[in-house]
């Protein structure tokens, strides 16, 4: 059996033969590193990850027949999600028997947050040779989970640390793409308190949305690196709402203009019969995209360059925990982080614009039959790398 490895000279060499413009090369180059790169064997050179080929063959063939496309989503500084809805392919997502069977190790909680960090760490063994699904329970229960590790990594889920032996592995899950199947696992692992609900329902404002939702995103700090952006934080949220009985949620809520332009909300949800209708405009600013003052820009808070996890950043974390909001939104961000609008150079600049957005929203969804007799309620939320700011609008 003959197996096809992509490297990244065989990436250059397609982009060649594609005749992909020159402006665009180096942009494809380091997407596609982040989105399908990354698998390494034993004996693997570090600079020689291997790229998923199924994925990028398809890709190369999709620039060659219609590069306009790849252009325009480069062109629009889409993020990585979009590439990946254009890069879909059923036939080499993971099975979702495979993560299933884990899902009854015990102690893959806390695995999966290890995971989730997407960054290498010790397996406390090497990778085994052969084991059974039985092998990989018992061993659960004791407390050794080499052998799920090993599972996994046969599946392609994880990857090693370049390295000449399989003795005290480390591993981590390779790039963007399992990245991105491995998410919704995790999410399934939220757990929050229904009484902050029930406040917030009683009484809507500011203070109790922040309540409410920090009861659901202080359970997954793990995940608050620059890798997660806007639509993880959307989805993590959908995916929360979802678990409360009888609410209704639409995420990306789209309204079609005159024009026949059309624009998309958030989050909107609601209790069914109910009077009252919640409106969310979210938006994030990644660790490594906030200027910290200058006066304390020292080892312990300067900006970290893009490959920054989570797991790194803990003196920033608790930094910008003990921030008030007036403190948070006084921040800059770092011009290649601004939205598209550039006006949004601070966090009190992004809230602003927010609020814009959301009002707009609020008015189209006000003109819909279905809410005619509702009272919406408007807020925007700002992650700032991991506290959130929370303001309503009247």
């Amino acid at each position: 059996m003959e197996i096809l490895l992509v490297l990244q000279k065989d990436i250059d060499n397609g982009l060649a033969i594609t005749g992909v413009k020159k402006e665009y090369e180096e942009y494809i180059r380091s997407m596609l590193k982040q989105l399908l790169n990354g698998y390494y064997f034993i004996g693997t050179h570090p600079d020689n990850g291997l790229f998923n080929p199924t994925i990028s063959l398809k890709f190369l063939e999709l620039l060659q027949d219609g590069p306009e496309l790849i252009y325009d989503m480069i062109d629009q500084n889409l993020n990585y999600n979009i590439w990946l809805e254009v890069l879909a392919d059923k036939n080499v997502h993971t099975p979702t028997s495979v993560l299933d069977i884990t899902s009854e190790v015990p102690g893959i909680d806390v695995i999966y947050s290890n995971l989730a960090s997407y960054n290498y760490f010790p397996i406390g063994g090497s990778i085994l040779n052969s084991f059974t699904t039985k092998d990989m329970l018992y061993s659960g229960k004791m407390g050794d989970h080499v052998s799920l590790y090993s599972f996994l990594f046969y599946h392609g889920i994880l990857t090693i640390q370049p390295t000449n032996s399989v003795r005290n592995a480390s591993m981590k899950i390779p790039n963007l793409m399992r990245y991105s199947e491995f998410l919704p696992r995790l999410f399934k692992k939220m757990h929050f308190d229904i009484q902050y609900f029930i406040k917030f329902t009683r009484n809507p404002d500011a203070i109790n949305m922040k309540e409410f939702l920090w009861s659901i995103l202080s359970e997954l700090e793990i995940l608050y690196g620059n890798l997660f952006d806007e639509l993880s934080l959307q989805a993590l949220l959908e995916r929360a709402f979802l678990y409360i009985g009888g609410l209704t949620v639409e995420a990306s809520k789209r309204y079609v203009l005159q024009n026949k332009k059309t624009k998309e909300s958030d989050l909107l949800f609601y209790q069914k019969d109910a009077k009252d209708v919640y409106l969310l405009e979210l938006k994030r600013v990644r660790p490594n995209a906030i200027e910290y003052p200058e006066e304390e820009n020292n080892q312990n808070f300067k900006s970290k360059p893009i490959n920054w996890y989570p797991s790194e950043y803990e003196e920033n974390r608790i930094y910008l925990m003990n921030k008030s909001e007036e403190q948070l939104e006084n921040f800059k961000i770092r011009k290649e982080y601004c939205y598209q609008n550039n006006n949004d150079t601070s966090v009190k600049q992004l809230i602003f614009s927010a609020k814009k957005q959301l009002s707009e929203y609020a008015n189209l969804l006000q003109n819909e039959d279905y809410m005619k007799d509702k009272t919406i309620h408007k807020f925007v939320v700002v992650q700032v790398g991991y506290p959130i700011i929370v303001k309503k609008l009247e």
